[in-house]
Order: structure tokens, then C-alpha cells, then sequence
């Protein structure tokens, strides 16, 4: 192409993106890079035309464009530096992989380190960091028995996929992988970590186990009025006793709909735990991860009590059905996690600290042993911290029945999509929801919805 030409195709190009101001996307500067050694950073990339003109200068710019492109794709140097790469060996024996010299973040989160200072990863844990491109995958293989002769043999990623040996291992990776990948901080409860955060006392400082029927009949016991009473559906007592409004017909036959009261302070999920013996012919399921919210200040060795906890189900696998109402009370019977409605307690780990047992310990007593420094209160004098919006009565009751008390997530995977529900342990029982707040409440009691109207 003479000189000629190429000053027609510049002016023509000229002119007609003249009136647009549109710039074209020139691979040129890109090809340079290719000849400095030292130089990695792309050059910002231009604007594209927004439809096809039909020209001949067009057509034989995307041409160059094109070729331009190519070609620093082709010469480029591709690869990982020895000083960066990080080999992974898969212990067939073992079910997990080994890194002899582990580095990088990832070790903050992920992995247990020997004495020895190799850092053992999981299935899950290895298979993501494989995907991610983290680190190199190999199989661990001796050759000779007598000179002991290791030999890398070079794995792809359909050959980790391969090491799963179960449908429920590869139900648990794709949880686990979508967590990691929206941040989280995850761990896998078949792996506990060295010292263990537990809500629940020991074993030994809780109160004596009694039977359950003992224990309800000893509360009911104890009301006077359930010792001479009359059942609701009896004609004799309508005569002994006249209701004169709605809320006195609601509460009475609240008293006659059999419900289970929910713990909802600490006290009571202590009580719970000591006294409610789970059932052995139901279903346990697997409480597969405990997960935290992302922080800094995150130790893997003494990583503390979960912000929440997963339980892993497979909609296409025809041998597991949906959990029924037992096995979700075997499941929130053995939920250890930071309840988010205790009112006894605030956001801070510091509160938690003291409520907590670590290695059957109290939290503090354990951090003083191993001189660990305690968690420092985030909201003690900060004055930019928004105090927490005081809601009415009615309010207040309507946002608790929606969330409810305990809960965990329920990853569902369907066709391959992990989506997650929440599933919360609400008390409709022990509610009076047929009072509604006062729409012209007193004046010594407004503000705090104490003043009431009936339905």
C-alpha cells in the first residue's frame, strides 16, 4: 500500500467520523508492548463504530485491526514465573491435596498448616483455587522403592472434577464455591478448626437433663387457673365466664391451640439445649459450612462463633426428600451460631466474648491463658454510629414474626443453580398478633405504642 493510499483512507476516515467524534480502537500501540520486555500494562482501548458503513476504508481498517490483534496475541509470553507458581499434589490416601510451600492470601482463610509447614487443603478447597488459577495441580506419585523418586504428573481441571466420589461432595463444592466467590469467609464443619467456639456450655455446667413430660406438666403445674379449669368447648362454661370482647375469645383459645415456645433470650436457648433430648430415629442432617462475614481481623486458628450456618439439599437427587418439620427441630436444635436476636447482646465481638466457651472455657479466660488480645468495642465512642431505630409495639411484633429466631440457610441446587432460603424458627403462639397499635394513642403514651384498640 503506497503513502498515497493510506492519506485517502485517513482523510476518508476523517470525514466520516467527523459529525460522530467517534474514536476507533487502534491494536497498533498494542503491538509495541510485545517489544518491551518490561513493559505489561495495556493501552486504554478506543471506542467501537456503532454499526458497519459498507466502505472499503472500514472494512480494511478492521482488517488491520484484526491482524494487529492476532499477532500480539500470538507473541506474547505466556505462563507463570517460577518464583510464583504454586504446586498442589492430591494425596489420593489422604482425600486431600498438599502444598509444600504455601504462600499467598488464600492462607488466611483456607487450608491447615503441619508441623511440618505444609498447608492441607480440602477437596472443595482445592478444586476452587484450581479454578481460580491459584495454584497448579499435580498428582502425587512415587516412582522406585528405593530411591523414593517423586514425579510430577500434571492434572487438568477435568481430571480434579474427577476426584469427587460423591454426588454430595460436588453438591457441597458448587455451595461452596458460590460463597467464596461472593466474599465470604467458609469453612467446612468436617474440618473444625483448632479451638472451637461454642455458645453452649460444657457438658459438665449445664443443669440436669429431665424428661420433657416432666418438665411440661410441671409448667402447667404451675399456673393456678390451668388447675380448675373448664375446657372452651364445654357447655358449662359459658355459663361460669362471659367474654365481652374479641381479645378475650382470642386469648382463651390460645390457651387450647397446642404450640412450642421458641427461646428468645439466652437463658432460654441454654435451658433448651440441657433439657430437649433429640430424637434418634429422625433424620439428621448435615450442617455442611459455617459461614462468616468478611473481616480483617478473621483468625483461622480461633475464628469464633459462625454468622451463619448452611445446610446443604439437592432437589434433583430422587433419594433425598424436602426436610420435614422433626428434622427441622433436629436442625435447629443443633444450630451453634451468633443469634442475631439476642437483645442481651451487641454487634460487637466483644460482647460475644463474654458468653462464649472456647475449648469448654470461657472465651476470656482462654484468650488470657494464650495471651490473645480481646475484641475491641466498634461503636464505644463513636459518635457517627446511628443508634438503632426504635420501632412501635405493633411494629416491632410484626418485624419479629418475619424473622423470626433461630435460623440457618438452606442451599437448594437445582439443575446445577445454588440458591439460598432462609429458614427462620418464628413463635405465632406465644403472640397476642389480634392487638393492633392505637391509631390516637394517649399522651403519656405515645412514642412507645403502649396505647391499644381491639379487633
Amino acid at each position: 500500500m503506497t503513502e498515497t493510499e493510506d492519506l485517502a483512507i485517513g482523510l476518508a476516515l476523517h470525514d466520516s467520523d467527523a459529525e460522530e467524534d467517534v474514536l476507533v480502537q487502534d491494536w497498533s500501540e498494542m503491538a509495541k508492548l510485545v517489544k518491551k520486555a518490561n513493559q505489561h500494562a495495556l493501552p486504554r482501548r478506543g471506542e467501537k463504530d456503532y454499526e458497519p458503513d459498507g466502505t472499503d476504508a472500514q472494512a480494511l481498517l478492521l482488517h488491520t485491526a484484526k491482524e494487529t490483534m492476532f499477532g500480539t496475541l500470538r507473541n506474547s509470553l505466556r505462563g507463570s514465573t517460577v518464583k510464583t507458581l504454586i504446586k498442589a499434589y492430591w494425596e489420593d490416601e489422604q482425600h486431600m491435596a498438599r502444598i509444600p510451600n504455601a504462600r499467598g492470601s488464600f492462607t488466611n482463610t483456607m487450608g491447615k498448616v503441619d508441623k511440618h509447614g505444609q498447608c492441607w487443603l480440602q477437596l472443595h478447597e482445592f478444586v476452587y483455587l484450581v479454578e481460580r488459577g491459584t495454584i497448579s495441580p499435580y498428582l502425587a506419585c512415587t516412582v522406585g522403592d528405593e530411591e523414593k523418586t517423586q514425579e510430577d504428573i500434571s492434572l487438568s481441571v477435568q481430571d480434579v472434577y474427577a476426584l469427587f466420589s460423591s454426588t454430595q461432595e460436588l453438591d457441597e463444592f458448587l455451595v461452596y464455591a458460590h460463597l467464596k466467590r461472593l466474599g465470604f469467609i467458609v469453612m467446612s464443619t468436617d474440618n473444625p478448626p483448632a479451638h472451637v467456639t461454642s455458645f453452649y456450655p460444657p457438658m459438665a455446667q449445664r443443669t440436669s437433663i429431665t424428661p420433657s413430660w416432666y418438665s411440661h406438666i410441671h409448667s402447667w403445674l404451675k399456673m393456678p387457673q390451668n388447675l380448675f379449669h373448664l375446657p372452651f368447648y364445654h357447655p358449662l362454661h359459658f355459663l361460669l365466664r362471659r367474654y365481652t370482647s374479641s381479645p378475650q375469645l382470642y386469648e382463651e383459645l390460645s390457651q387450647h391451640i397446642p404450640f412450642r415456645k421458641v427461646p428468645q433470650d439466652i437463658s432460654g436457648l441454654r435451658e433448651e439445649r440441657a433439657t430437649d433430648v433429640s430424637d434418634s430415629n429422625v433424620k439428621q442432617w448435615k450442617i455442611s459450612f459455617n459461614v462468616w462475614k468478611p473481616k480483617s481481623s478473621f483468625k483461622k486458628k480461633t475464628p469464633g462463633l459462625p454468622d451463619f450456618q448452611v445446610v446443604v439439599y439437592n432437589k434433583d437427587n430422587a433419594s433425598e426428600q424436602f426436610p420435614t418439620y422433626d428434622e427441622f427441630r433436629n436442625i435447629f436444635h443443633r444450630l451453634d451460631y451468633r443469634f442475631d436476636f439476642l437483645n442481651e447482646l451487641d454487634v460487637d465481638d466483644s460482647s460475644w466474648d463474654e458468653h462464649t466457651y472456647t475449648d469448654g472455657v470461657p472465651t476470656l479466660e482462654f484468650m488470657q491463658r494464650n495471651k490473645i488480645a480481646p475484641s475491641q468495642s466498634r461503636s464505644t465512642g463513636d459518635p457517627r454510629k446511628k443508634k438503632a431505630r426504635v420501632y412501635p409495639q405493633h411494629i416491632t411484633q410484626i418485624r419479629r414474626l418475619k424473622s423470626g429466631y433461630k435460623s440457618f440457610i438452606l442451599s437448594v441446587i437445582d439443575d446445577g443453580l445454588v440458591s439460598f432460603v432462609r429458614i427462620a424458627e418464628s413463635d405465632f403462639g406465644s403472640s397476642n398478633i389480634w392487638y393492633t397499635a392505637s391509631s390516637r394513642p394517649a399522651a403519656t403514651n405515645r412514642g412507645n405504642g403502649a396505647g391499644k384498640v381491639t379487633v
